[in-house]
């Protein structure tokens, strides 16, 4: 396609703008009864919503690595903690299957289970997030004493 100049592209636009114009005029609701509704979009746009959950995976990948190698250099045993974040990335790269796979096949897609699943990881991260740091003791990120100790976990 040419580029246009400015004088082009603005009659181009506004010709758009009057055949919109007119379609709006053609299928106007008589008064007193509610115009056409939006067209629904279901779930985000298609495409948003595959890089986000790729996203989630790539993330989730990360933390089940750094979590695994922590249970591998334990000695004598992990905390509890440290076995839920493992539970956690586990849980939710089963669950990102199931939502990467519903965002590319449509098909698939249930909508509430996809609410739940998406609402279940993002409470699980976030319960395994805080409960990790309170248990290293981490007060801010500011903590000095914290970041110079640099031991997993903390000694009592």
């Amino acid at each position: 396609m040419p580029f246009l100049n400015g004088d082009a592209f603005i009659r181009k636009i506004e010709k758009s703008f009057e055949s919109i114009h007119k379609y709006a005029a053609h299928t106007a609701c008589p008064p007193g009864l509610p115009g056409p509704s939006p067209p629904i979009v279901r779930n985000g746009p298609r495409a948003t919503r595959i890089l986000t959950q790729h996203h989630q995976f790539l993330m989730t990948l990360l933390i089940m690595a750094l979590i695994g190698n922590v249970i591998a250099d334990a000695i004598a045993g992990n905390p509890s903690i440290v076995n839920y974040v493992m539970f956690v990335s586990v849980f939710a790269m089963l669950s990102l299957f199931y939502l990467i796979g519903a965002a590319i096949m449509e098909s698939f897609a249930i909508p509430i289970a996809m609410l739940v699943l998406d609402a279940l990881n993002t409470l699980l991260f976030l319960v395994g997030g805080i409960a990790l740091a309170a248990y290293m003791g981490v007060h801010s990120c500011s903590d000095q004493v914290r970041r110079t100790r640099r031991s997993f976990p903390p000694k009592t």
